[in-house]
Parts: structure tokens; sequence; C-alpha cells
């Protein structure tokens, strides 16, 4: 038994699977924190996009050994929030990006909306 020689196309294989994985799992995470914080998922590439709050468009995206968390702005621009190494534990970046949307994020919609919504408590 030797050692297995990958062709680039199963190594790129793998990769896209590790990457779909971890956003499944960080989408179950958001989803357990609260159900209503983002809606219908959508996943293509190494990326995931989704809806936060009922207001801002999302991106989450896996490139360079890092996760970076994208707002989309009303002119269709991307706004970083947030980025780790995905060489963190899985479950405090889970929580750090929690934290950015549950605060960082909560704080550009407006508290009319969010009240209507009933994402709003004072």
């Amino acid at each position: 038994m030797g050692i297995k020689n990958y062709s680039q196309k199963e190594i790129f294989g793998m990769e896209l699977d590790v990457k779909f994985n971890l956003l499944i799992t960080l989408t179950q995470k958001l989803r357990s924190y609260d159900k209503h914080l983002i809606d219908t998922v959508s996943f293509y590439d190494n990326k995931m996009s989704s809806i936060v709050y009922d207001y801002y468009p999302f991106e989450v995206e896996i490139r360079d050994n890092n996760l970076y968390f994208f707002i989309i702005t009303n002119r269709s621009e991307k706004k970083m929030l947030f980025s780790s190494s995905l060489n963190t534990d899985f479950d405090k970046l889970c929580d750090s990006l929690i934290k950015c949307i549950t605060t960082d994020v909560k704080k550009q919609i407006p508290k009319k909306f969010l009240k209507a919504k009933g994402f709003y408590n004072e």
C-alpha cells in the first residue's frame, strides 16, 4: 500500500466539500441562535448568501483559509463587516459572527423597521 496521488480535480473537490460543510454548519449555528435571524440560504462555489433581519442581503465567503462576512448595501456594493481565519476555533468564530450580526449589522438597520418586524428589543 502506497500513498495515493490525488488529481487536481480531487483536491479541488475535497476543498469545496470542506468549505460547503463549514457553510452548512455555520447556517445551522445561525439558525439555532435565532431561527428568524436569516432567511432562505443559497450556496454556490465557496459562498453562501441570504438576508439578515429581513433587511440586508449578505454573503459569507471562504477563501485563502479565511471566512469573510459582507452585507450588500442598497447600491449593490459589498461591505465587509467581519473576517476570521479558519484556524480559529469554529465555535468561537461562529459566536463572533453572530455578535457581529446582532450588533454591527443591527445598528445599521432603521429601528422603525426592526420594531415592525419584531426584531427590536430595548
